[in-house]
Parts: structure tokens; sequence; C-alpha cells
């Protein structure tokens, strides 16, 4: 039964749904890990060169997929405050016109952690609490800018990968909307290409959920669950620059006037 007003209570799957659920993704799951069959990889959203599905077995979904350390370019794994100024491949972290908060693992209060209000961790459930960037920005075309060693050659990767989530607590994001933005590439030859993250893109997704009074904490509270899910954004579309001689990945917020989005990682994938 749904919850008289609350959207994010939907009704649990029917008993024989969820059989046929778990059984047809078992059977992927056993064809990707031990056939490698790619089109099972693809059902389950696994496919690191094309975008991330939204459904799994005919049902409505979102993954958070993390491929072997093996097979992974990371530049922001927010460990603690020194990546909102360097990232993980050598280079600096240039945030244009967005304002960063770095948020540690785990579930803390402002009290404990002054400063800390952006996390929103006493306002809403983020599965897992996991340690993460916020970023803010209230003027289109906003950016942060990751470069690269010279000479990075990125052309053995398959997408430009993160996790992420839009806070629906805050007024910067439209309430109901899609979030959105763009990834930048510049080669070392100052050619640029841009390529803007699907319309409607599962993980940039209003939640479902409402806003509630809170009388302990400030911020009110969200009723419903903000997982951080998986974007890609196969490097196969960014043509126009040479993939062997990256100087700078950048996420440019040019697609709506302000927004802030919840961030766990960034990094190249394959």
């Amino acid at each position: 039964m749904i919850r008289q007003g609350r959207p994010d209570c939907e009704p649990l799957l029917a008993t024989e749904d969820q059989q046929d659920f778990l059984g047809g993704y078992a059977v992927d799951f056993l064809s990707a890990a031990f056939n490698q069959d790619p089109a099972a990889k693809a059902r389950l959203g696994m496919e690191t060169g094309s975008i991330a599905v939204d459904t799994l077995q005919g049902l409505p979904a979102r993954i958070a997929a993390l491929q072997a350390s093996s097979d992974r370019f990371p530049l922001l794994l927010p460990v603690d405050a020194s990546e909102l100024t360097t990232n993980l491949a050598g280079g600096s972290l240039t945030a244009d016109n967005v304002d960063l908060t770095y948020c540690e693992m785990g579930y803390f209060v402002p009290s404990m952690k002054p400063g800390s209000e952006p996390c929103k961790r006493v306002n809403l459930v983020i599965p897992g609490n996991p340690a993460m960037i916020v970023a803010s920005w209230q003027k289109e075309g906003s950016a942060l800018r990751f470069s690269l060693p010279e000479g990075s050659n990125l052309s053995q990767f398959s997408s430009v990968s993160l996790r992420a989530a839009l806070d629906p607590l805050s007024t910067l994001n439209q309430p109901s909307v899609t979030q959105a933005f763009s990834v930048r590439l510049t080669d070392d030859h100052e050619n640029t290409v841009t390529v803007r993250t699907q319309p409607d893109e599962p993980a940039l997704r209003f939640p479902e959920g409402i806003e509630e009074e809170n009388d302990t904490f400030e911020g009110g509270w969200f009723t419903g669950r903000v997982p951080l899910t998986s974007i890609r954004l196969p490097l196969q579309d960014f043509k126009g620059v040479d993939l062997t001689n990256i100087r700078e990945i950048s996420l440019v917020f040019d697609q709506n006037p302000s927004g802030s989005l919840f961030i766990s990682d960034i990094e190249l994938v394959r």
C-alpha cells in the first residue's frame, strides 16, 4: 500500500515479480562473471563503453557500478579535503565559480563538524553515507577543471564515469527538474570538445520524496532516499580531440543557471 502523500513509499513488487527479477538477474550475473557475456554485462549496466542503464530486467532502476582498480584512472575519490585542490592524476582541481565542500564518510551532525551543513547528513538519507564532495553553483558555465600531466593518454579507456546525486533540499535545484551538465576535454593542441549528459539522466533526476519540517536540525527533512549512482559519457562521443594527449577534463555546469550535486567519484574507466 502506498502511504498517503508519500511518493517515495512505493508498493513492493508482487512475489512472482520479485522471483522473476532475481532469477533473471542471477542468470545475467553468472553469464557476465563466468562467460564474460557482453550482452549480459550490458543488461547489468556494466558495459563501460555505453551510458548507464536506467532499467534492470525491465524494471526502472539505478546502478552504482565500480570497475576493478586496474581498469580505473581516478581523478577524484575524496579521501580528504586535499582533493578539493589537487586531483588524483597529479594535477590541480580548479573550481570556477563552484563552491566545494568535502564530506568525510559516515554520519555526523553539524555540531560535531562545523561547516558540514552542505553534506546534509542529518537532513536526508544517502545510503552508506559515503565520502563525497558537494558542488554548488549559481552561474551558468561554472566548472570543475581537472588538469592532467603532460601527454596523458586516455585512448585506452572507454568512458568518463562518475557517481552523483541531486540535492533535493537545495534551493539551487529547481524542484522536480532533472539536473544536467557537460564534460569537456581539452588536448595539448588546445582542441576542445564538449559532451552533455543524457536528457533526464537517471542519476540526476529529482528523487522521489517530499520535504518535511525538522524540529531538531535546520534545513528540513527529505523523506526519500538519495543514492549516488553512475553517470557515464563514452569517450567515443568526444570527437575532435586527440585522446592520446589530453591536458584537461572539466565538468561544466552549462545546462542550468544554478544547482547543487553530491559527487562521490570522477574517473576514467575501461
